[in-house]
């Protein structure tokens, strides 16, 4: 069952002729809809080997990163007092 509206992960594995392969899809389900929105997808190329990912910062993180980015951002925008 996926949370309508909610963005999640799911994971897949396919066989092919080299082997078998592991990966994962980022994706968006809207139940009221029916519409299935794929952001992100990622395989590994080589077989029979389990895909690696990189750190995924908490979201907490992000908006302090995103927060310090804007307050810079503004701060070059605000004028300077001449004295």
């Amino acid at each position: 069952m996926w949370d309508n509206g909610l963005t999640g992960f799911l994971g897949f594995r396919f066989l092919n002729a080299t082997g078998l392969h592991y990966g994962w899809a980022r994706l968006n389900v809207e139940e009221t809809t029916n519409t299935i929105t794929l952001f992100d997808l990622a395989y590994e190329s080589v077989a029979d080997t389990p895909i690696t990912t990189g750190a995924v910062p908490e979201p907490a993180s992000m908006a302090m990163a995103l927060l310090g980015l804007a307050a810079l951002a503004g701060r070059r925008r605000a004028p300077r007092a001449r004295g």
